[in-house]
Protein backbone atom coordinates (compact mmCIF):
# COMPACT_ATOMS: atom_id res chain seq x y z
CA UNK A 1 0.00 0.00 0.00
CA UNK A 2 0.95 3.63 -0.22
CA UNK A 3 0.25 6.28 2.39
CA UNK A 4 -1.54 5.13 5.55
CA UNK A 5 -4.34 5.07 6.33
CA UNK A 6 -6.34 4.79 3.11
CA UNK A 7 -10.08 4.93 2.65
CA UNK A 8 -12.13 3.69 -0.32
CA UNK A 9 -12.68 7.29 -1.42
CA UNK A 10 -8.95 7.67 -2.08
CA UNK A 11 -9.12 5.15 -4.93
CA UNK A 12 -10.40 5.45 -8.49
CA UNK A 13 -12.82 2.60 -7.73
CA UNK A 14 -13.89 0.42 -4.81
CA UNK A 15 -12.53 -2.60 -6.68
CA UNK A 16 -9.02 -1.14 -6.62
CA UNK A 17 -9.40 -0.47 -2.91
CA UNK A 18 -10.32 -4.12 -2.30
CA UNK A 19 -7.45 -5.36 -4.46
CA UNK A 20 -4.99 -3.04 -2.72
CA UNK A 21 -5.96 -4.72 0.57
CA UNK A 22 -5.08 -8.14 -0.86
CA UNK A 23 -2.35 -8.83 1.66
CA UNK A 24 -4.76 -8.35 4.55
CA UNK A 25 -7.68 -10.13 2.90
CA UNK A 26 -5.75 -13.25 1.98
CA UNK A 27 -3.92 -13.41 5.32
CA UNK A 28 -7.17 -13.28 7.31
CA UNK A 29 -8.94 -15.70 4.97
CA UNK A 30 -6.11 -18.23 4.97
CA UNK A 31 -5.72 -18.02 8.75
CA UNK A 32 -9.46 -18.62 9.16
CA UNK A 33 -9.31 -21.66 6.86
CA UNK A 34 -6.35 -23.09 8.79
CA UNK A 35 -8.15 -22.64 12.12
CA UNK A 36 -11.37 -24.15 10.74
CA UNK A 37 -9.84 -27.14 8.92
CA UNK A 38 -6.55 -27.66 10.78
CA UNK A 39 -5.38 -29.28 7.56
CA UNK A 40 -1.64 -29.87 7.09
CA UNK A 41 -1.65 -29.15 3.37
CA UNK A 42 -3.45 -25.83 3.88
CA UNK A 43 -0.87 -24.88 6.51
CA UNK A 44 1.94 -25.95 4.16
CA UNK A 45 0.60 -23.64 1.45
CA UNK A 46 0.42 -20.76 3.94
CA UNK A 47 4.06 -21.22 4.93
CA UNK A 48 5.08 -21.28 1.27
CA UNK A 49 3.09 -18.15 0.47
CA UNK A 50 4.67 -16.31 3.39
CA UNK A 51 8.10 -17.45 2.23
CA UNK A 52 7.42 -16.25 -1.31
CA UNK A 53 6.44 -12.82 -0.05
CA UNK A 54 9.51 -12.49 2.16
CA UNK A 55 11.76 -13.75 -0.65
CA UNK A 56 10.42 -11.10 -3.04
CA UNK A 57 10.98 -8.39 -0.44
CA UNK A 58 14.55 -9.58 0.07
CA UNK A 59 15.35 -9.71 -3.64
CA UNK A 60 14.16 -6.13 -4.07
CA UNK A 61 17.09 -4.89 -2.01
CA UNK A 62 19.54 -6.65 -4.33
CA UNK A 63 17.96 -5.59 -7.63
CA UNK A 64 17.14 -2.07 -6.37
CA UNK A 65 14.83 -1.31 -9.26
CA UNK A 66 12.84 1.92 -8.69
CA UNK A 67 9.08 2.06 -8.86
CA UNK A 68 7.30 4.08 -11.56
CA UNK A 69 7.54 7.85 -11.10
CA UNK A 70 4.51 9.49 -9.47
CA UNK A 71 1.98 11.25 -11.70
CA UNK A 72 2.05 15.06 -11.97
CA UNK A 73 0.39 16.65 -8.92
CA UNK A 74 -1.46 19.14 -11.13
CA UNK A 75 -4.15 16.68 -12.21
CA UNK A 76 -7.27 17.01 -10.06
CA UNK A 77 -8.87 13.93 -11.60
CA UNK A 78 -5.96 11.60 -11.01
CA UNK A 79 -7.00 9.82 -7.84
CA UNK A 80 -3.95 7.58 -8.09
CA UNK A 81 -1.88 10.37 -6.57
CA UNK A 82 -3.62 9.78 -3.22
CA UNK A 83 -2.32 6.24 -2.99
CA UNK A 84 0.82 6.31 -5.10
CA UNK A 85 3.72 7.22 -2.76
CA UNK A 86 5.98 4.26 -1.98
CA UNK A 87 9.61 4.45 -0.98
CA UNK A 88 10.56 0.78 -1.38
CA UNK A 89 11.97 -0.84 -4.51
CA UNK A 90 9.69 -2.38 -7.11
CA UNK A 91 11.38 -5.44 -8.66
CA UNK A 92 9.86 -7.96 -8.25
CA UNK A 93 6.34 -7.05 -7.18
CA UNK A 94 5.71 -8.70 -3.80
CA UNK A 95 1.95 -8.83 -4.32
CA UNK A 96 2.39 -10.38 -7.76
CA UNK A 97 4.76 -12.98 -6.33
CA UNK A 98 2.44 -13.99 -3.50
CA UNK A 99 -0.70 -13.99 -5.65
CA UNK A 100 1.05 -16.04 -8.32
CA UNK A 101 2.27 -18.50 -5.70
CA UNK A 102 -1.33 -19.11 -4.66
CA UNK A 103 -2.57 -19.26 -8.26
CA UNK A 104 0.03 -21.67 -9.61
CA UNK A 105 -0.19 -23.88 -6.54
CA UNK A 106 -3.95 -24.02 -6.01
CA UNK A 107 -5.39 -24.05 -9.53
CA UNK A 108 -3.40 -27.09 -10.72
CA UNK A 109 -4.08 -28.74 -7.36
CA UNK A 110 -7.81 -28.18 -7.81
CA UNK A 111 -8.19 -29.04 -11.49
CA UNK A 112 -5.49 -31.60 -12.17
CA UNK A 113 -6.66 -33.70 -9.25
CA UNK A 114 -10.22 -33.93 -10.60
CA UNK A 115 -11.39 -36.87 -12.68
CA UNK A 116 -12.40 -34.55 -15.53
CA UNK A 117 -8.79 -33.52 -16.21
CA UNK A 118 -6.94 -36.59 -15.01
CA UNK A 119 -6.59 -37.97 -18.54
CA UNK A 120 -5.34 -34.77 -20.18
CA UNK A 121 -1.84 -35.01 -21.70
CA UNK A 122 -0.56 -31.79 -20.11
CA UNK A 123 0.11 -31.03 -16.46
CA UNK A 124 1.50 -27.47 -16.52
CA UNK A 125 4.78 -28.92 -15.28
CA UNK A 126 3.32 -29.63 -11.84
CA UNK A 127 3.22 -33.43 -11.81
CA UNK A 128 6.21 -33.97 -14.05
CA UNK A 129 8.98 -35.64 -12.00
CA UNK A 130 11.60 -33.20 -10.80
CA UNK A 131 14.82 -33.19 -12.83
CA UNK A 132 17.57 -35.35 -11.38
CA UNK A 133 19.88 -32.33 -11.25
CA UNK A 134 17.77 -30.61 -8.58
CA UNK A 135 16.54 -33.64 -6.63
CA UNK A 136 19.50 -33.54 -4.20
CA UNK A 137 18.40 -30.04 -3.17
CA UNK A 138 14.81 -31.06 -2.35
CA UNK A 139 14.46 -31.77 1.39
CA UNK A 140 13.42 -35.32 2.23
CA UNK A 141 11.16 -36.15 5.14
CA UNK A 142 11.19 -39.90 4.61
CA UNK A 143 13.50 -40.36 7.58
CA UNK A 144 11.44 -38.28 10.01
CA UNK A 145 11.28 -40.30 13.24
CA UNK A 146 7.81 -41.44 14.26
CA UNK A 147 7.17 -40.89 17.95
CA UNK A 148 5.52 -43.82 19.70
CA UNK A 149 2.78 -41.99 21.55
CA UNK A 150 -0.05 -40.42 19.57
CA UNK A 151 -0.21 -37.63 22.12
CA UNK A 152 3.41 -36.49 21.94
CA UNK A 153 4.67 -33.55 19.95
CA UNK A 154 5.42 -34.27 16.32
CA UNK A 155 3.64 -37.62 16.34
CA UNK A 156 2.57 -38.96 12.96
CA UNK A 157 -1.14 -39.47 12.56
CA UNK A 158 -2.70 -42.13 10.33
CA UNK A 159 -3.29 -40.78 6.80
CA UNK A 160 -6.57 -38.93 6.32
CA UNK A 161 -8.33 -37.38 3.38
CA UNK A 162 -7.14 -33.84 2.72
CA UNK A 163 -9.59 -30.96 2.49
CA UNK A 164 -8.66 -30.27 -1.13
CA UNK A 165 -9.27 -33.91 -2.04
CA UNK A 166 -12.80 -33.81 -0.62
CA UNK A 167 -14.06 -31.07 -2.97
CA UNK A 168 -16.59 -31.90 -5.66
CA UNK A 169 -15.93 -31.16 -9.32
CA UNK A 170 -18.21 -28.12 -9.17
CA UNK A 171 -16.45 -26.80 -6.08
CA UNK A 172 -13.09 -27.30 -7.76
CA UNK A 173 -14.09 -25.38 -10.87
CA UNK A 174 -15.78 -22.54 -9.00
CA UNK A 175 -12.80 -22.19 -6.68
CA UNK A 176 -10.36 -22.23 -9.60
CA UNK A 177 -12.35 -19.57 -11.47
CA UNK A 178 -12.52 -17.36 -8.39
CA UNK A 179 -8.80 -17.72 -7.71
CA UNK A 180 -7.97 -16.95 -11.34
CA UNK A 181 -10.15 -13.83 -11.37
CA UNK A 182 -8.63 -12.55 -8.13
CA UNK A 183 -5.11 -13.30 -9.39
CA UNK A 184 -5.62 -11.40 -12.65
CA UNK A 185 -7.30 -8.53 -10.82
CA UNK A 186 -4.47 -8.33 -8.32
CA UNK A 187 -1.79 -8.17 -11.02
CA UNK A 188 -3.77 -5.56 -12.95
CA UNK A 189 -4.24 -3.40 -9.85
CA UNK A 190 -0.50 -3.13 -9.19
CA UNK A 191 -0.07 -1.46 -12.57
CA UNK A 192 -3.33 0.49 -12.52
CA UNK A 193 -2.48 2.06 -9.16
CA UNK A 194 0.98 2.97 -10.40
CA UNK A 195 2.80 0.81 -7.84
CA UNK A 196 4.75 -1.24 -10.40
CA UNK A 197 5.78 -1.39 -14.02
CA UNK A 198 4.69 -4.21 -16.32
CA UNK A 199 8.10 -5.85 -16.07
CA UNK A 200 8.05 -5.77 -12.27
CA UNK A 201 4.65 -7.47 -12.21
CA UNK A 202 5.66 -10.07 -14.82
CA UNK A 203 8.88 -10.91 -12.98
CA UNK A 204 6.95 -11.16 -9.72
CA UNK A 205 4.47 -13.54 -11.32
CA UNK A 206 7.26 -15.68 -12.77
CA UNK A 207 9.01 -15.78 -9.40
CA UNK A 208 5.77 -16.84 -7.72
CA UNK A 209 5.34 -19.63 -10.29
CA UNK A 210 8.87 -20.89 -9.66
CA UNK A 211 8.47 -20.92 -5.89
CA UNK A 212 5.05 -22.58 -6.02
CA UNK A 213 6.35 -25.33 -8.31
CA UNK A 214 9.30 -26.04 -6.02
CA UNK A 215 7.18 -25.87 -2.86
CA UNK A 216 4.58 -28.24 -4.27
CA UNK A 217 7.35 -30.47 -5.54
CA UNK A 218 8.64 -30.87 -1.98
CA UNK A 219 5.13 -31.81 -0.82
CA UNK A 220 4.61 -34.39 -3.57
CA UNK A 221 8.11 -35.86 -3.21
CA UNK A 222 7.68 -36.43 0.54
CA UNK A 223 4.53 -38.43 1.37
CA UNK A 224 5.58 -38.56 5.03
CA UNK A 225 5.54 -34.77 5.31
CA UNK A 226 1.75 -34.46 5.46
CA UNK A 227 1.14 -36.90 8.33
CA UNK A 228 4.14 -35.54 10.24
CA UNK A 229 2.95 -31.94 9.93
CA UNK A 230 -0.61 -32.99 10.72
CA UNK A 231 0.60 -34.54 13.95
CA UNK A 232 2.20 -31.28 15.02
CA UNK A 233 -0.90 -29.27 14.13
CA UNK A 234 -3.20 -31.60 16.07
CA UNK A 235 -0.90 -31.68 19.07
CA UNK A 236 -0.57 -27.90 19.25
CA UNK A 237 -4.32 -27.53 18.74
CA UNK A 238 -5.14 -29.96 21.55
CA UNK A 239 -2.58 -28.29 23.80
CA UNK A 240 -4.18 -24.91 23.15
CA UNK A 241 -7.64 -26.24 23.88
CA UNK A 242 -6.33 -27.77 27.08
CA UNK A 243 -4.78 -24.49 28.23
CA UNK A 244 -7.96 -22.56 27.46
CA UNK A 245 -10.02 -25.02 29.49
CA UNK A 246 -7.87 -24.58 32.61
Amino acid sequence: MGLHPHSPSDYPSFLLYVLDETHLTITVLHAAIIIYTRDAHIAWIAVGALGSSLSAKGIKHFIRSPRPPPPPPTSNTDLKSHVRPKKTYGMPSTHSTALSFYFFYLVPELLLSSQMLASLPFTLGIRIPLPASIRPYIPSFSAVPKLRSAGTFGSVRPPRKEILDSLTTGQRWSSAIGITAYWLGGLWSRIELGYHTYSQVVVGAAFGWLLSTLWRGVWIANPALGPWLQGWIDTVWNLGRGLLSI
